[in-house]
């Protein structure tokens, strides 16, 4: 029995340590981690003080107004931007000045004069009256922060 189990360690290590295909490298360089991606080979990484050459997020809008809704209703809206620089751009991280308010935004990278959006769910429970919510965009651009906000007025529920 033990015997058995050693060809069968031999057999794998040996298949398993034998030489890769070209296919299977070019495979692994294409599922790399995003974000270590960003730090090895971006092209602002490189050159991390030439402004000439950085990723630069502009927004279509930098503010929504959802106008009036009632308390319990939930808001959508998406934030269309372009990547204006000449670097690609990467989102690090999407937060909002309220745990009401939920980001999401794209996970990988976006190529100089790509779009992409980030959406927004604003969840009005107990959020009686004016609101005002900034949302802030963390990524690899000068400044490195950009913020962008949603506002509007939400009525009593007259059922609470």
């Amino acid at each position: 029995m033990k015997l058995f189990f050693l060809i069968i360690i031999f057999c794998w290590g040996t298949y398993s340590c034998g030489p890769k295909s070209k296919d299977s490298e070019i495979q692994k360089e294409e599922y790399l981690d995003p974000y270590l991606d960003a730090i090895r080979i971006s092209a602002s990484a490189d050159k991390p003080t030439n402004k000439d050459h950085q990723a630069k997020i502009e927004f279509h809008e930098n503010e929504y107004d959802f106008g009036t809704i009632t308390e319990g209703d939930s808001v959508f809206h998406d934030f269309m931007f372009v990547n204006k620089g000449n670097a690609r751009l990467l989102i690090n991280d999407v937060s909002s000045s309220c745990g009401c308010t939920f980001p999401m935004w794209p996970k990988g990278f976006i190529r100089p004069n790509d779009s992409g959006k980030i959406s927004i769910i604003f969840d009005s429970h107990e959020k009686v009256g004016w609101q005002l919510k900034t949302i802030t965009v963390v990524a690899n651009t000068s400044p490195t922060q950009t913020e962008v906000s949603i506002k509007g007025f939400v009525q009593k529920n007259k059922r609470n």
